[in-house]
């Protein structure tokens, strides 16, 4: 249905990259949910917003692309 919020699953991504030793990437990807999430623009439904899988994953992505 494209509703689920897909923050659990990228910051898995950031854990492996902790563990694989790309801290400095990790936390990049760290900083760039956080300012999604402080930005509060793009909200899957469990946030009270009407945003998809699909956006938020982009809307990280976009904001992760911004801090290279």
């Amino acid at each position: 249905r494209g509703i689920a919020n897909p923050i659990g699953q990228i910051w898995t991504a950031k854990m492996l990259l902790d563990h694989i030793g790309r801290e400095e990437v990790g936390a990049a990807l760290l900083d760039s949910i956080e300012a999604v999430l402080a930005k509060a623009e793009v909200q899957t439904p469990d946030l009270g917003g009407a945003a998809s899988t699909s956006e938020m994953g982009d809307a990280v992505l976009a904001e992760l692309k911004s801090r290279a």
